[in-house]
């Protein structure tokens, strides 16, 4: 059987067919090379392609752009997960909008089970600290994470994974040549060599409004459980809970401070169909199904404050009279900034500063 990549590209990127036309295809013609050879009459006898599609479809015959395109992605060290391949998730392809090939820079793994984690850009020290938590919770138990490499919670929970020694799954809304957030460009690269960057739109594509909210199913769709972080009324992270829901996936949501706008989607979505997210132990097969004193005795362990570095202390110490911006940190210290923004990275998921327009202050939990 022939089933060459250049088929699958090809497929992909057929004028006015979709991915639901085109599973509708290969679901009569089991692979695109078939599809590629089918004539005019047997194309017309799959519902939903009608005379100018399959027209359309019989007179793209040129392989050329999918040659080049296998070209590019040989030089960028792209590869390709097609729909028939084992590590596609079959939970995946219940999502009819799902492409048929994806493109990807890692180490792809079959996540049968992994857990997504996603919540608002803007997000408080409380979203910041169950993030870190269940991210590494997650690692340690071997369970993949799955975000969508933004700011915020999506950034925290790939970048607490990685240092758990975890592995993660990050879906881009562009293609990999133009990492949004540009910030981002250092984690994409750590996410690479330690997980997957794996995304629908080919290397060049830059970024656009409507592909997030792709970006959203396919975060959807290759969980079996979701935790929605924080979320405000409008966040985007409520359209990736209504695809879960739509798809059966568990949601877990944290609760949240009632006067606390970012955390109103939050709690909106406990009111309706979400469970209430207590214990990182709710993300595995094992865990409690209600909150008691076994749940609450973990949560003391596991709440303990952390040991601070000479480091941290240092910073710390600097930043008792008033926030100061990294360019006055790297001057009291000596550090560069460099340095400063590892060790300012690593204070900020464990609670201890929090960063605001620029300038670092301490975390609630280190006020006087």
């Amino acid at each position: 059987m022939n089933n060459d990549l250049e088929y699958w590209i090809w497929l992909s990127e057929l004028p006015g067919i979709g991915p639901v036309l085109q599973k509708r295809l290969l679901d009569v013609f089991k692979n695109p090379f078939n599809i590629y050879q089918a004539d005019k009459e047997a194309l017309l006898s799959i519902p939903g392609i009608g005379y100018n599609l399959a027209n359309a479809v019989f007179d793209s015959s040129s392989l050329d752009s999918a040659f080049k395109r296998l070209d590019e992605l040989a030089k960028k060290k792209i590869k390709i997960l097609k729909f028939d391949d084992l590590k596609y998730p079959e939970h995946a392809k219940e999502w009819p909008h799902n492409p048929v090939i994806f493109y990807y820079q890692g180490n792809l793994k079959k996540c049968d089970q992994a857990v997504s984690i996603v919540g608002s850009r803007r997000c408080s020290a409380y979203g910041k600290r169950v993030s870190t938590e269940a991210a590494e919770y997650l690692a340690h138990q071997q369970i993949p994470v799955i975000s969508g490499l933004a700011k915020g919670i999506d950034a925290i929970a790939h970048t607490a994974c990685l240092k758990a020694g975890g592995y993660t799954m990050a879906f881009p809304g562009s293609g990999f040549d133009h990492c949004y957030p540009k910030e981002h460009i250092r984690l994409q690269e750590k996410i690479i060599e330690n997980g997957v960057i794996i995304s629908q739109f080919p290397p060049e594509t830059k970024v656009h409004p409507k592909y997030f909210l792709k970006r959203n199913e396919q975060i959807a769709s290759f969980c079996k459980q979701i935790l929605i972080v924080e979320a405000g009324a409008k966040s985007g992270a409520l359209n990736t809970a209504q695809i879960a829901a739509d798809l059966k996936r568990k949601i877990l949501v944290p609760p949240h401070e009632i006067y606390d706008t970012r955390g109103l989607g939050c709690n909106l979505l406990l009111q309706k169909t979400a469970e209430l997210y207590l214990d990182p132990r709710q993300l595995t097969d094992q865990y409690p199904s209600h909150f008691d004193a076994d749940c609450a005795d973990y949560m003391a362990k596991n709440t303990v404050d952390k040991k601070l570095t000479a480091n941290d202390e240092k910073i710390m110490k600097l930043l008792d009279d008033c926030p100061k911006n990294i360019l006055q940190l790297a001057e009291k210290t000596g550090f560069t900034e460099v340095t400063l923004l590892e060790l300012l990275s690593d204070m900020e998921l464990e609670g201890l500063l929090i960063c605001q327009n620029g300038y670092y202050k301490l975390g609630q939990m280190n006020k006087k």
